[in-house]
């Protein structure tokens, strides 16, 4: 019996992630991404925001105080 193979997409749909700070889920102030690039396909699987240094010092903190 032949077997069913599933079928990808060559164009995946991209999400764009947000940044966890201090238990919420947000976005950056400047609204810059980056890319995530699957290493084995060289395709674009999602955007994922660009923290500023500001952004990076508020979840220093936050972790910290947790």
């Amino acid at each position: 019996m032949p077997t069913q193979m599933a079928v990808r997409s060559k164009t995946p749909k991209v999400q764009t992630t947000k940044m966890l700070i201090g238990g919420k889920w947000v976005a950056s102030a400047r609204g810059l991404t980056r890319p995530i690039v699957n290493p084995a396909t060289e395709e674009t699987i999602a955007e994922a925001y660009d923290a500023s240094p500001l952004e990076v010092n508020q979840a220093v903190a936050a972790a910290k105080a947790a």
